[in-house]
């Protein structure tokens, strides 16, 4: 799991995540919060992105609402 910062990418960033993104299993995720689950704070966007790097480990976390 690789929780990549949003911007600014170079291109050494974009180079080493494409490579990366051919391994079997490894998972690039960044860490941005969303507003699609209609969170009431800060915490519950906390939540969302907890949740999306740990479920691929088999981690469940309070809060966390998955798309179905």
């Amino acid at each position: 799991m690789l929780a990549v910062r949003e911007t600014p990418l170079s291109p050494i960033h974009l180079e080493n995540m494409l490579k990366l993104s051919r391994i079997p299993g490894v998972f690039l995720t960044p860490p941005v919060l969303t507003y699609y689950h209609s969170p009431k704070s800060i915490e519950d966007m906390e939540r969302q992105i907890a949740g999306r790097l740990l479920q691929p480990f088999g981690i469940n976390t309070e809060g966390f609402k998955r798309w179905k």
